[in-house]
């Protein structure tokens, strides 16, 4: 069962649309977090490249972002793969236009790739929550997509109860910032995984070092 909860910050804030495109390398994700037909992730949503490319995987997908803005272009994008229009959906504003995160978006996402998501969207949720504001769901999620929110705020209590909620074995992407560790002594790094991600980070020139995180027992 999926909680919908309300996003308590966006009332009185003027949001911005901040990603059109994922600037992190999407294959990366998807091998870091070792995807697989039973996994059910929780991700942050961002422009939602992350969590279609995990869509194609995965056996359901939450995405989730505190920028109403953010939530309302990711579901405008569901809307264009289930028609068929991948067009539009590979159209980004000027701004990203002459970017290799359009490029990228364009040669991940092919034809064949959107329409194998296209028939998976009913996995698929996209929730207007900050994910501070999720609290414990006892094995609702075994994998995570943090990105570099895990790294600001690895210490807020109802966070660590968010990842200590996950099954032993779970995974969780994230980026610590160079030379951090987690300091949650229930997450251990996953060397081959890291190591994985981070050569297809590299290969692709993104600026990113992120680290996947094993949940193991206390």
């Amino acid at each position: 069962m999926i909680i919908n909860l309300t996003n308590r910050f966006s009332n009185n804030r003027n949001w911005s649309l901040s990603y059109e495109c994922a600037n992190e390398s999407v294959p990366g994700i998807v091998a870091g977090l070792d995807l697989m037909e039973g996994d059910r992730i929780l991700a942050i949503c961002g422009s939602g490249d992350q969590a279609f490319a995990m869509l194609e995987y995965a056996g359901f997908v939450q995405a989730v972002d505190r920028n109403p803005v953010q939530i309302g272009y990711a579901q405008k994008r569901v809307r264009q793969i289930r028609d068929g229009d991948f067009d539009s959906f590979h159209s980004v504003g000027y701004m990203w236009n002459d970017t290799r995160f359009a490029f990228a978006r364009r040669n991940y996402f092919t034809e064949d790739r959107l329409e194998r998501i296209r028939g998976r969207l009913d996995c698929l949720v996209i929730t207007e929550v900050d994910i501070f504001d999720i609290h414990h769901l006892d094995g609702e999620f075994n994998k995570f997509y943090f990105s570099n929110v895990y790294f600001f705020f690895q210490i807020v209590t109802s966070f660590r109860n968010l990842i200590t909620s996950q099954p032993v074995g779970g995974l969780i992407y994230a980026v610590l910032g160079a030379g951090n560790t987690s300091s949650i002594p229930e997450l251990i790094v996953d060397s081959l995984l890291t190591d994985r991600v981070r050569e297809i980070e590299s290969s692709t020139g993104y600026k990113w070092r992120p680290t996947i995180l094993r949940r193991v027992a206390e």
